[in-house]
């Protein structure tokens, strides 16, 4: 089993757990996420390619439904402009 998490001022924002549930004869294994899906993956890839590919099917939620007020925008702007 592994798991991988994200962890924002030591509290958790998102995890993905999978455990290894077939070895494929093409010489990869068959991972099933906490959520049902599956990925299929080579070892010799390594753990760190498994957690980037089990991160990628988390879906954020809201991230790009933000919308800034223009006084808050001028501020951003400003800040940007004495970097």
């Amino acid at each position: 089993m592994i798991t991988v998490a994200i962890l924002i001022n030591g509290n958790p924002i998102a995890a993905r757990s999978a455990v290894n549930i077939e070895e494929c004869a093409s010489g990869y294994h068959k991972y099933k996420l906490d959520d049902g899906k599956t990925l299929l993956h080579r070892r010799e890839d390594g753990a760190v390619k498994l957690a980037i590919e089990m991160l990628k099917s988390i879906k954020e939620v809201g991230v790009t439904a933000i919308k800034l007020d223009n006084k808050h925008e001028q501020n951003t702007n400003n800040r940007r402009a004495g970097c």
